[in-house]
């Protein structure tokens, strides 16, 4: 419904400029909506939590921020979950991966803040 115009071509979804990236998306379940909580993890090695109902539907292009980020900071996974406890994986500096397991509750925060930073060694590659 929000997709359509007078142009009868091909329709402009979102535009990713010069050196930008597009996450994959993330799959958001039928029923228990109310409990799932987004995960957000930064190239700083900044994690934030908040309730999925701090999401509101925008229209006519319009987005919504996420996680404040800084400088060159960049935005590299999100998730979903209903858990309390939450896996991140992270690369070591040599290159070994391992796997920190956190409270959700030590990251939980609103929507569009900077997040808790994640004291380890590395990168983070992903959250779960």
């Amino acid at each position: 419904e929000d997709m359509t115009s007078r142009q009868r071509a091909g329709k402009t979804f979102f535009t990713v400029n010069e050196g930008e990236q597009i996450l994959s998306p993330v799959w958001l379940p039928a029923e228990n909506r109310e409990n799932c909580t987004v995960l957000l993890a930064s190239s700083n090695n900044r994690l934030l939590a908040f309730a999925l109902n701090e999401l509101k539907q925008l229209n006519k292009g319009r987005g919504l921020q996420l996680m404040q980020l800084a400088g060159s900071d960049e935005l590299i996974a999100i998730n979903l979950t209903d858990n309390a406890m939450v896996t991140v994986e992270v690369q070591g500096p040599r290159g070994k991966q391992s796997y920190e397991k956190i409270r959700q509750e030590d990251i939980f925060s609103k929507r569009a803040k900077k997040g808790k930073p994640l004291p380890v060694l590395g990168k983070i590659v992903n959250i779960s």
